[in-house]
């Protein structure tokens, strides 16, 4: 090599680094914004775009004769890394309600893109001439290596000797297949293993993400928390209390379980150690549960959760009721696009993701998720989410936040509907706490709650459930055996969730 360093070294120097992938992951957190985006699935792209750049910028790379072919070719790996973090920005303006200045900016990046490109094209196509004249003049030389080893060997000075027909200070530039597989440079695997490295450096993503959302729970809290904020806040305490509701019920003897309000408090309390800061961080959280409950059905889930009017595992089934509405518009892709490659459908979902599926594509998911009845009471508010309102069902869209939005709450709804009853019930039974709505019971109350559950005396046309939801009575003493205090979410997720759909089938049988 003309600089004196070996193919391997010149590669590793033009190779990128890892703190350029760094950087690239610490654009993409800030490119992420404060409005409850969905952090999951940019993480998931995030992922699948780093492995799959580096894995063709190693196979690239093993391509390549000469070092200026290899700088261009680390600069657009650089460059392609980036993408993600473009997309970001112009999703985030587009989600934010500035449309006007997105496509604008989409284009402008289009533009950059196509010059960087051409550039690149022509230092390539520059470097590759290079690289022709010095293997040319390599080739040479070593010609006249041989024709001189030729010599000497006739006249008896240099006896035949393969490892001789070549010298190392010669050698081309080029690599041979050996030395293409004997690289051992961590940025500079095989394919395959490097799409492990590509994982690995998509993790630093999710290392930054975490590190900083722990940075922001120091010391005292910020006059008042934003949407992003408040929603690691509430993941934070839901993974938490999981946590140690496994620990109490796994105890010998088991302990009690709290309530979801006990925990906030306890969580505090470990974390600050101090009272005045409990208090500080009590009311800010409490402040931006009130500002953002009418926004983020997330929020007013976790407020209702806290006055014991839903119980805990409502966090859980809207998740997957999340999960379960992406896979199905996903899944409407392909239905409909059933001809496009996969390139043209993953640009078809990132443009649903973008600006929304059809409202008749969501009108379809709604359809298939909730029984007639339901739908019919759901989809006006879908519709009246699309953007232009009113329009052809083809043509509007509906943004799938808003989507999720409206699923989430009306889900929800229907959820504190079921336990209605139940609740007044609760209450009264609870009556006698030093508070109302402390949300936790005696074992003495739980079995009174039970007996004014188990009477169906207003339900005369529900007579053939009787014996049903005497079994159930039954079920549920047994369970009350050896506990001394039932949360509410404990009750209605488990204890008496049985005899809440029981007694919720003599009413319906009523009122048909």
């Amino acid at each position: 090599v003309a600089d004196g360093r070996s193919p391997h070294l010149a590669m590793a120097a033009a190779a990128l680094q890892k703190e350029d992938l760094e950087g690239v992951a610490q654009l993409f957190d800030l490119a992420g914004g404060a409005d409850g985006e969905e952090e999951e699935a940019w993480g998931q792209r995030f992922e699948q775009h780093i492995s799959r750049t580096m894995q063709g910028h190693v196979a690239t790379m093993k391509r390549l004769r000469s070092d200026a072919e290899r700088r261009c070719e680390a600069l657009r790996a650089h460059h392609e890394l980036l993408a993600v973090v473009q997309e970001r920005v112009v999703d985030r303006l587009q989600s934010s309600g500035q449309p006007h200045v997105a496509e604008p900016l989409r284009q402008l990046l289009n533009l950059m893109t196509s010059l960087f490109r051409a550039s690149l094209g022509c230092a390539v196509e520059l470097a590759g001439a290079d690289a022709e004249r010095t293997e040319a003049r390599a080739s040479k030389a070593k010609i006249a290596v041989k024709s001189s080893s030729k010599e000497a060997r006739t006249s008896g000075e240099i006896q035949p000797d393969s490892q001789n027909d070549a010298s190392p200070m010669l050698e081309s530039p080029s690599m041979s297949e050996a030395g293409a597989t004997t690289i051992k440079f961590e940025g500079l695997q095989t394919p395959k293993a490097q799409t492990v490295r590509g994982k690995a450096y998509a993790q630093i993503h999710d290392a930054r993400r975490e590190h900083a959302r722990q940075a922001q729970f120091v010391g005292r809290p910020p006059p008042e928390l934003d949407l992003q904020h408040l929603r690691s806040i509430i993941q934070i305490l839901f993974t938490s209390k999981k946590e140690a509701d496994q620990r109490a019920r796994s105890s010998r003897p088991r302990a009690p379980c709290q309530t979801m309000e006990q925990h906030f408090y306890a969580w505090l309390a470990l974390r600050y150690k101090s009272l005045a800061l409990v208090d500080e961080w009590a009311r800010v959280i409490i402040t931006a549960i009130q500002r953002f409950a009418p926004v983020c059905c997330e929020v007013s889930t976790f407020g209702k959760v806290l006055q014991h009017r839903l119980s805990e595992d409502q966090v859980g089934i809207l998740e997957a009721l999340k999960d379960t509405l992406r896979q199905l518009v996903h899944k409407k892709v392909k239905e409909r696009h059933s001809t496009l490659t996969v390139l043209q459908l993953d640009t078809v979902w990132r443009e649903w993701q973008r600006d929304g599926p059809p409202l008749a594509v969501c009108e379809q998911v709604v359809r298939h998720m909730y029984s007639e009845e339901d739908s019919e009471c759901v989809l006006p508010q879908v519709r009246a989410a699309a953007i232009p309102p009113g329009g052809n069902p083809e043509a509007s869209r509906v943004g799938l936040r808003d989507l999720r939005e409206v699923l989430g709450r009306f889900q929800v709804g229907l959820a504190e509907h079921h336990v209605s009853e139940f609740l007044e019930f609760f209450n009264e039974v609870n009556q006698d706490a030093p508070r109302t709505g402390v949300g936790i019971l005696q074992a003495a109350q739980a079995e009174e709650l039970a007996q004014r559950m188990a009477d169906i005396g207003g339900y005369e046309d529900a007579a053939d459930l009787r014996d049903q939801i005497s079994e159930e009575l039954a079920s549920i003493r047994e369970r009350l055996a050896g506990v001394k205090t039932l949360t509410y979410s404990e009750c209605v997720d488990d204890v008496f969730a049985g005899l809440i759909s029981l007694r919720w089938d003599a009413q319906r049988g009523l009122d048909g």
